[in-house]
């Protein structure tokens, strides 16, 4: 590795090295053309004066040296730093001054560079005036959209078609992740600008979701909207309307997700439900009473006047219990009637297909389906009842080994069968029984309900039966109610986008429809990024120096997001020395009752998953975090940029690349340094006033700034 002050002095040595063969090639032309007399005439001459002779060559050579050093130290160097500088006013610092010492003509040239950069500043801020009024209005409606959005009492999440998060509100984020960053608990959602949704739901729901309102839109479906059934934070259970959006071609351009948590919905259904069932057998039983006295009166007439009354009595106590049923629990009455569970038409044909297509991929399953009429629909949540077929096809392969299996429809009065049939015995009810307890899960999928209760929400039943019509054949029907409304009830307004950008908020990356490039050829400006920062018990990990506070903040298109942070302090079941504790000022009773370093990696990991790492003097956090990989189970791939270096990339000839003096060259101002969280923060702002920087060197992706990283002296120093 080559610094650039050295090109200077090997031009120099080159040129010496040139000097002295002309020299000694003209000494030896020169020599040709003496005679033997005047050579050794010469000869004599130099013998008798070889002192002063060598003195004046020394001297010289001196001269020579001094001379060079001279114009080096007033020109050569000044003039560099003065084209470094020019790069940090223009455009990243434009404050700053040209200060450097050296000839008089440098000087002069610092004083015209400084009139320039006052000028170029005035300009600058004249400009950054007017764009800042010219801002104010569309910043007032953006305000206006995003106190509308954080007053939502549903859940927003908007995403471009690649599944990536380009806005939603505080709502949201609450519903998927919990009540907020202080949480510990793990397997956290975290929910974020650039995040992509399918980190956040499963990734077959939402590619389903979309395939099945890209296919409505082709068919000119009155109600594209799709609806499905997840798991929220803390067990809760949320409804998720998926609207499309739409450019304006009509064609699909993102997904605008509404989330709504209907767990106290459900809770209250099925006590309307139990409440029903009980207020049925209890009017069946009265009823029941009452028709045997009528029908027993009216078959004796002449029974004696005490059988009589008797029954008059039994005929009046149980018209008075019927009674008290109905004025008992006002909650019938009062309580609307209707189903949360987000349930569709569809078309029972489209069902299998996605079930047979889920069989085979999965569980290697082959699902025959009969001849099933096209005009058969149900009313499902395709989400919790494909999970459910699949949860008891699983069970099936269980409990008798069978691979194949076939599917039939079944038309009944108020209901249709959709049956599981296989070959063999019918299995033992209390199996069934068993399967309807237990949650419902298949592979990563699953909710806390168990299969019973999903299939209440759906107003079915299920069965094991015995077949009649065809020998050693057994199945499972799911009874679902018949399809009487064909047209849609509602359907929501679509969002389609003005061929030109709106004026409140930007959707750029909905007009993104072009491949995503490989990670390491994408431009720098267009990665997502996760500054962090650690602090620790000491500086060397491997003698035992551990992790007592982590803070990150997130990079997205450009802009540092300050909502979205990652900041925790750790228990290193150790003690602190003062001598740190000094320069963090994290004192140990701080740290009591934190969560230890094998809890708060995992939930960093995922806040930093599919990002690029951020960090100054990355090597030393990085090497903390190997160090926990076989305690923690989790390890770090993801690229990592170090400040530190990519400082000496742009600005090779300072010699100071700690972050106070990065920030000072740069005008960035360091907030609470010495804390995690205020030296990620720092970190991400002088990273952003790199990325302009690096341009200027033709250094525009991840690769290229990684090579360049790699190529700085300062790569060479290992911790």
């Amino acid at each position: 590795m080559k610094r650039r002050g050295h090109k200077f002095w090997q031009a120099i040595a080159l040129s010496v090295a040139a000097w002295l063969i002309i020299c000694i090639g003209f000494a030896v032309w020169f020599k040709t053309q003496l005679s033997p007399e005047a050579l050794g005439f010469l000869a004599d001459l130099i013998k008798a004066h070889f002192g002063p002779l060598l003195i004046l060559a020394v001297l010289l050579l001196l001269s020579g040296a001094l001379l060079l050093d001279s114009i080096l130290r007033k020109y050569i160097r000044p003039l560099r730093k003065i084209t470094e500088q020019i790069t940090l006013v223009n455009p990243t610092n434009p404050s700053h001054r040209f200060d450097i010492a050296g000839a008089a003509e440098i000087q002069q040239l610092c004083e015209r560079l400084n009139e320039g950069a006052t000028h170029y500043e005035s300009l600058l801020n004249d400009i950054e005036k007017r764009v800042n009024t010219a801002r104010a209005q569309s910043e007032e409606e953006k305000n206006i959209l995003a106190a509308i959005m954080s007053e939502l009492p549903e859940g927003v999440i908007v995403c471009n078609p690649e599944g990536q998060i380009l806005l939603y509100n505080n709502r949201a984020k609450q519903l998927l992740s919990g009540m907020g960053d202080d949480s510990h608990e793990t397997g956290l959602r975290f929910v974020g600008l650039g995040r992509s949704v399918f980190e956040i739901f499963d990734e077959n729901l939402i590619r389903h979701t979309i395939d099945q309102i890209i296919t409505k839109l082709e068919n000119d479906d009155a109600d594209v909207v799709s609806y499905f059934v997840t798991q929220g934070a803390e067990n809760t259970l949320l409804r998720a309307e998926a609207v499309p959006v739409l450019d304006f071609r009509r064609h699909y351009s993102g997904l605008i997700l509404i989330l709504s948590d209907i767990t106290q919905q459900l809770e209250s259904q099925n006590y309307l439900n139990l409440t029903l069932q009980s207020f049925t057998r209890g009017i069946r039983a009265s009823f029941a009473g009452i028709r045997s006295a009528i029908e027993t009166i009216l078959d004796y007439p002449d029974m004696d006047a005490n059988r009589l009354e008797t029954l008059k009595k039994i005929i009046h106590k149980e018209s008075l219990n019927i009674g008290d049923l109905l004025e008992r629990d006002p909650t019938l009455s009062s309580h609307p009637m209707f189903n949360q569970w987000p349930l569709e038409r569809i078309a029972v044909q489209d069902l299998l297909d996605v079930l047979r297509a889920r069989c085979r991929q999965s569980l290697g399953a082959d699902l025959r389906t009969d001849d099933i009429a096209s005009e058969h629909y149900v009313h499902v949540d395709q989400s919790s009842f494909l999970l459910a077929l699949l949860f008891v096809i699983q069970q099936i392969q269980k409990a008798t080994g069978v691979s194949e299996m076939s599917c039939r429809l079944i038309q009944l009065q108020r209901f249709v069968g959709l049956d599981l049939l296989w070959s063999g015995h019918p299995l033992k009810a209390d199996l069934l029984k068993a399967w309807e307890t237990q949650p419902l899960s298949f592979e990563k999928e699953g909710f806390s309900l168990t299969l019973r209760e999903v299939i209440d929400h759906h107003n079915g039943e299920i069965g094991l039966y015995a077949s009649k019509s065809l020998k050693d054949t057994a199945y499972v029907r799911f009874f679902l109610p018949v399809v009487y409304l064909i047209k849609p009830e509602r359907s929501r307004s679509l969002m389609i986008l003005p061929e030109s950008r709106p004026e409140f908020y930007n959707f750029d990356m909905f007009l993104q429809v072009e491949e995503q490039p490989e990670l390491q050829n994408r431009n720098l400006s267009k990665l997502s990024y996760t500054v962090f920062d650690l602090e620790t018990t000491g500086l060397n990990p491997t003698e035992g120096d551990e992790i007592i506070s982590v803070g990150a903040v997130r990079i997205v298109n450009g802009r540092l997001l300050q909502n979205e942070r990652f900041e925790q302090l750790v228990d290193p079941k150790r003690s602190v020395p003062w001598t740190s504790v000094r320069i963090h000022g994290i004192h140990p009773e701080m740290l009591e009752g934190m969560p230890t370093i094998d809890e708060v990696l995992p939930m960093f990991y995922d806040f930093a998953k599919d990002t690029i790492l951020v960090a100054h003097n990355a090597a030393f956090d990085m090497r903390f975090l190997q160090l926990k990989e076989e305690l923690t189970g989790v390890k770090f791939v993801n690229p990592v940029l170090d400040t530190l270096l990519l400082s000496a990339v742009v600005h090779p000839s300072h010699e100071d690349h700690n972050l106070e003096a990065i920030a000072k060259r740069l005008g960035v101002r360091i907030l609470a340094r010495h804390t995690a969280m205020g030296d990620a923060v720092a970190t991400g702002e002088m990273f952003l006033k790199f990325l302009p920087l690096l341009s200027q060197q033709k250094i525009f992706t991840l690769s290229q700034a990684l090579a360049a990283s790699q190529k700085t002296f300062y790569a060479r120093q290992k911790f």
